[in-house]
């Protein structure tokens, strides 16, 4: 009786490992076949956050080079501290905490990508748009609202003063 059990759950087992891989399939093929049967809210999603991608870019450029016109006396140094060691180039524990900011910043836009293509391609109804619609909004309303006002201007100049203060 004890064999019979065990032969059993070895069963159960198996098929609920084949099931479980025929759900993903299946639900993979429902997600293609939506996409498929659906196209425009997906190519609209993808050029908006390509755009709002580039935009972020673009604004972290701008800002920059703001900065840099208002207060042409900046001495630019090394924000990575392994360059600063292989080319003997000055670096300052300011400009680190920057290069952290920047990294992290880097991390936050690649968790949004990941975000996006993990509900793009699990997207099987209209009902599951519905984040995926959230998302875009809400990486372009960050991204024009970073544009329109001059919070990275105003902020850009405080840090430079704070850095001119400093040395």
């Amino acid at each position: 009786m004890r064999d019979e059990f065990t032969e059993g759950i070895a069963v159960c087992k198996s098929q609920y490992d084949l099931t479980r891989h025929k759900i993903l399939a299946l639900r993979a093929k429902a997600a293609k076949d939506y996409r498929k049967q659906n196209p425009w809210p997906f190519r609209l999603g993808d050029a908006t956050m390509l755009l709002g991608l580039l935009f972020h870019g673009i604004v972290y450029i701008l800002t920059n080079a703001l900065v840099a016109m208002k207060e042409p006396t900046i001495q630019f140094v090394e924000s990575n501290p392994v360059t600063a060691s292989l080319y003997q180039l000055e670096t300052s524990w300011l400009a680190q905490l920057d290069y952290f900011a920047f990294s992290i910043h880097l991390l936050l836009l690649a968790g949004v990508i990941f975000g996006y293509l993990t509900l793009r391609n699990n997207i099987t109804n209209h009902s599951h748009m519905k984040p995926y619609v959230f998302l875009i909004v809400f990486n372009l309303l960050v991204t024009f609202l970073d544009m329109s006002n001059n919070l990275g201007y105003y902020l850009g100049g405080h840090i430079t003063t704070l850095i001119q203060v400093v040395t």
